[in-house]
């Protein structure tokens, strides 16, 4: 991936060319405009930029790493979005345990492996930011879901160049347990990429890991590692589940409950918010809808709404459920200085479009 427009590709896909690729699944009579974005120097130009991610990418720096801020556009005025079909869901799959991963030494770990850090080094400012993302169940098991801010650039238009997923991130236990991922091949909406429209701001990244001995594509699978939530869209505006991710900003009245090291959770009941700051179609909880509060800071961005989680049990690997959104935003929405909401954009059938395009792509 790449930060400036000459070492940047873009493919956009629209209407019958997407038709033509989602064989199994009928495109939308009207579909918004795909952008995929791939690195124009191939299997070259990626693995230059993930061996440089990687080395710039330090236990100290993904430390210090804040939270990625996002610069907000005047976006023109989307369409409502609603169900645009049928509801549908791709099935999660958990994980076998990983060689070398005893379960032992899981046991302590109270939420989902296949959730964890994105981390996104800025040249500019020279530093560090960061969001949270969530490995989706695929056809090459190598798909992450987060916001879409987090992975183009919504201040310029461009994707970023040094770009690192770690699953399972949590400094003050595990460490890094399933490695460093890099990305490949991105799939936003333009809506999103070129216009800023909160309604489209998630996306889908295919993902590969460099082995640390060669600096190759090592051919593993994060699928393989960490297993992988499934996706629902044209859902109703009821489901209850939880939102995991790393909040790290303090409230605004100062009080700072998070390090943005370690995973936190929200549980509740999403409905649909009023239109607020361009976003008009957007689900999450929070007092305006119910009296459930979701006391996440930024940091949290691309944090998975997942609903039908399995919480039971004791196997790490068995904790996957259903992925209906990604918070965009968070809100104080009573003004009392603390945040109180999460809000991200409603999935529906132009969802499953861009996931069936990530699902189709092969990646070293």
């Amino acid at each position: 991936m790449a930060t400036s427009a000459p070492r940047l590709t873009i493919t956009l896909i629209v209407g019958t060319a997407v038709a033509a690729l989602l064989t199994a699944i009928p495109a939308p009579a009207s579909a918004h405009r795909i952008m995929a974005v791939t690195q124009p120097g191939g299997l070259t130009q990626f693995q230059e930029n993930a061996l440089e991610t990687n080395r710039k990418l330090t236990p100290a720096a993904a430390r210090d790493a804040k939270p990625l801020e996002v610069v907000k556009k005047n976006a023109p005025k989307s369409a409502k979005r609603g169900p645009t079909g049928p509801a549908g869901v791709v099935p999660a799959a958990a994980a076998a345990t990983p060689a070398g991963k005893s379960l032992a030494a899981l046991d302590d770990i109270e939420f989902p492996i296949n959730v964890g850090k994105i981390f996104i080094y800025k040249e500019a400012t020279d530093e560090w930011v960061y969001c949270s993302g969530t490995v989706l169940t695929s056809q090459f098991k190598n798909v992450v879901a987060t916001a879409g801010h987090c992975i183009v650039d919504p201040a310029t238009g461009q994707v970023y160049e040094h770009w690192a997923f770690i699953p399972g991130y949590n400094d003050g236990l595990l460490k890094w347990p399933y490695g460093s991922w890099s990305p490949y091949i991105g799939w936003v909406f333009e809506d999103w990429a070129v216009f800023g429209d909160p309604d489209s701001d998630y996306g889908f990244v295919n993902v590969s890991k460099l082995d640390s001995q060669t600096g190759q594509p090592s051919g593993a699978r994060i699928g393989d590692f960490v297993g992988g939530n499934g996706l629902a869209w044209n859902q109703g505006i009821d489901k209850t589940g939880y939102v995991f991710g790393y909040p790290h900003h303090g409230h605004l009245d100062g009080d700072k409950p998070y390090s943005g090291w370690t995973m936190k959770w929200c549980y509740g009941t999403i409905g649909q918010l009023a239109p607020y700051q361009g976003a008009d179609a957007h689900v999450g909880w929070g007092p305006p809808i119910n009296d459930q509060i979701c006391s996440f800071t930024p940091g949290a961005d691309g944090s998975p709404f997942l609903w039908s989680y399995n919480t039971g049990g004791d196997d790490p690997m068995s904790r996957v459920g259903n992925l209906n959104s990604v918070i965009s935003r968070v809100r104080d929405t009573d003004g009392n200085n603390r945040y109180d909401t999460w809000t991200g954009p409603y999935f529906d059938g132009y969802t499953k479009q861009l996931y069936d395009l990530a699902n189709a792509r092969w990646s070293p």
